[in-house]
């Protein structure tokens, strides 16, 4: 498929065709002849070595060329975002123009690939019929758009997967679809200068990249704030759901609950409890990402103060997050338009928590130390098996502490104190048994 598809009528493209000249490329149907304007100083480029697609994005000025590294092993480069004005010739940034020789290179590529296999063919804005003689290839476009360009070989070699790029750029803003900007919301964007980096998703998520990537590309282009918070909340409940059923598989694998019914109907209730599971969750981004942990609380903080919501001093960053999410969801409040600036962050915040999330979550994280094995070591338990079971609780308790130490004031201290003091009395048990067995 070429770009002719997005120009042509679909009756009319067997009478279309397309060539390419010095200057650009030609396209005629039923004997009219566009022009297109770009630069392409190589034709002989291969394009089995590439892919691509368009994206829409606010980081679209003509000089903001982003590599794209992959940070998985060895950081390697592995291709390139061009916006779309560089494909003007007369741009200071053409394939032409560049000093910089892969970008030449793949600046070369991304124009063939527009053409050739027609990757932006959805953010086309023209028609053939509404073309004037001669125009410019980057005029078939917004000025938002941007072209992404990858070296399928390197990709190959690295073991990246295109999804998963495709996922990971949209934490920086560049989304495949275009993004609608009503009631003054606007999707995320990073203007920070340099590179575009790509980091290893989660063993956990991997299964999930391609329904995540989808649901922040539906979460980009709602009309309003509330609609893209309750979007991106898809991301916490596709996980949420992974995480519970690590919950349940570890209780039902606990010889003590199967032993005891109602034990188990109550860890098993414990386990369904989805704000527990939110808190879970918050917790797996505190090992790399606790500003934007906090960034979500001092948002949702303020606006359920303006709503007079009760309590906010003994709730956790996740508790806030998700009873901003039970007020739009479930109580139907509005929230009042002076918070409306709070809400712009506070989706902006959870844009940056959904990439924290697929990069740092497993479903079993700080999994507590099951009942079941303390009363099983007090039963007649190896020497061993008890004293492995004393280096985990100590190790775990360590861990918890070390988080809450790193963690302070960063949203998540009151869970995290609920945390050690539950390693702790699971510790304090197991010492007791160990003195009893003396």
């Amino acid at each position: 498929m070429s770009v002719l598809s997005a120009l042509v009528e679909h009756d009319l493209l067997d009478s279309a065709s397309h060539a390419w000249e010095a200057s650009g490329v030609s396209i005629s149907v039923r004997g009219l002849v566009r022009s297109l304007r770009v630069a392409r100083p190589d034709p002989a480029v291969d394009l089995s070595r590439y892919t691509g697609w368009g994206v829409q994005t606010l980081d679209n000025a003509e000089s903001q060329i982003r590599p794209i590294v992959y940070r998985g092993g060895a950081r390697r480069t592995i291709g390139y975002v061009f916006p779309i004005g560089t494909f003007d010739p007369a741009s200071d940034f053409s394939a032409s123009n560049l000093d910089d020789e892969f970008q030449r290179i793949y600046s070369n590529a991304a124009a063939t690939l527009i053409v050739e296999r027609g990757i932006a063919n959805d953010l086309v804005r023209q028609t053939f019929e509404g073309l004037p003689d001669e125009s410019n290839l980057s005029d078939l476009f917004d000025a938002d758009c941007a072209v992404v360009v990858l070296a399928s070989r390197i990709m190959a070699q690295e073991g990246v997967d295109e999804g998963y790029v495709k996922l990971a750029l949209q934490e920086y803003g560049y989304f495949p679809t275009a993004p609608q900007e009503k009631a003054g919301y606007r999707p995320y964007v990073s203007l920070e200068p340099g590179r575009r980096k790509v980091a290893p998703v989660s063993a956990g998520v991997v299964r999930f990249v391609r329904e995540i990537s989808e649901v922040v590309s539906i979460a980009s282009r709602q009309e309003s704030p509330i609609a893209a918070f309750i979007a991106y909340y898809q991301v916490v409940e596709i996980l949420s759901h992974e995480r519970f059923k690590s919950e349940v598989a570890r209780i039902a694998d606990d010889a003590v609950y199967r032993a005891d019914s109602w034990l188990l109907k109550d860890k098993l209730s414990e386990a369904a409890n989805e704000r527990k599971r939110v808190n879970a969750l918050f917790a797996n981004c505190m090992r790399g990402a606790s500003n934007v942990v906090g960034d979500v609380e001092r948002a949702a903080k303020r606006i359920l103060g303006a709503m007079a919501t009760e309590g906010l001093d003994t709730m956790s960053a996740a508790d806030m997050f998700y009873k901003v999410r039970n007020v739009l969801v479930h109580d139907q409040k509005a929230i009042p338009a002076s918070s409306y600036p709070d809400l712009l962050k506070l989706v902006d915040a959870v844009h940056l928590l959904v990439f924290a999330l697929v990069q740092n979550f497993d479903p079993a994280f700080d999994a507590q130390v099951a009942t079941g094995s303390i009363a099983e070591a007090g039963a007649g338990g190896s020497e061993s098996e008890f004293s492995e079971q004393m280096v985990v609780a100590r190790r775990r308790l360590s861990e918890s502490k070390e988080w809450l130490e790193k963690s302070a004031g960063g949203g998540q201290d009151i869970w995290l104190r609920s945390e050690v003091e539950r390693h702790s009395l699971a510790l304090a048990g197991l010492e007791r048994m160990a003195g009893a067995a003396d």
